[in-house]
């Protein structure tokens, strides 16, 4: 097993300890059931910095592989310090399914919000597509994706049953991910934050990484100048009702998300 494995697994296993208990009861009052925490392998990291390096290091590791791996990292002063710690855990898992790192919420007011994975060997945010590993058939199936921004969206669409969601972790899609898209869809559809940063963010993000009006402006464009592909995938842009998500929106209604989408 990987490293990245088995920390999941003592993450997982810490959320159903009694150290977990109030993990739980903030994702049930946000209406995860226990079938998606065990499908998403949703867990919770100790704040003690030092059960989990333990562990790891008493079955034969070392402490360089638990830097490779993201796991842990050195301070400033050179000792090992676990990288998550008191934290919603969401294992990010690459096509075959394989966990490449974390995505890790607070559930106080710690800054910040989300913590990801530090880049490794394994971990690259910019290439990952988070849900890609339960969404990959379906949307090659349905020649349709829908890309959201947050960990919380995907994990909400795939509870109710929309297969063919995927986040961009909260940023803008990168070159990488445009292009493993373009290799799947046909159609894509951005249902994004309906706040006036999320819209710009669109914006910007159809400009640079889609090359959408960049290249559109050219009077030589043709397909394969937009999207370097022989496919030209039709991108649609789902409006949220103000100050809404993804997750706020399937969480209320599922039939005002299949009509938005």
């Amino acid at each position: 097993k990987s490293i990245n494995q088995m920390a999941c697994e003592f993450f997982t296993q810490t959320l159903v300890s009694p150290a977990g208990e109030k993990v739980i009861e903030y994702l049930t009052k946000r209406n995860i059931d226990v079938d998606t925490i065990e499908s998403f392998g949703l867990g919770f990291s100790l704040s003690d910095n030092h059960t989990l390096t333990s562990k790891l290091l008493d079955i034969g590791h070392k402490h360089e592989d638990l830097i490779t791996a993201g796991i842990c990292r050195r301070n400033d002063s050179g000792q090992m310090t676990e990288v998550f710690r008191g934290r919603l855990m969401i294992p990010i898992r690459i096509r075959n399914g394989d966990i490449a790192g974390f995505g890790a919420r607070t559930l106080d007011n710690r800054q910040p919000k989300y913590l990801n994975s530090p880049q490794t060997p394994i971990f690259d945010k910019s290439r990952i597509l988070y849900g890609i590993d339960k969404a990959y058939g379906n949307i090659q199936k349905e020649k349709t994706v829908v890309v959201v921004e947050g960990y919380m969206d995907a994990i909400r669409a795939h509870k109710h049953g929309y297969s063919n969601v995927v986040a961009s972790m909260g940023t803008a899609l990168t070159n990488y991910q445009v292009d493993q898209i373009k290799a799947m869809a046909e159609n894509v559809i951005m249902a994004l934050d309906s706040d006036a940063a999320g819209q710009q963010a669109t914006i910007r993000n159809l400009d640079s990484s889609w090359k959408v009006f960049q290249m559109g402006a050219s009077n030589k464009r043709n397909s394969k100048d937009i999207f370097k592909s022989n496919k030209n995938p039709i991108i649609k842009i789902a409006s949220m009702p103000s100050g809404e998500d993804p997750d706020d929106v399937i969480n209320r209604s599922t039939g005002e998300w299949e009509e938005i989408v």
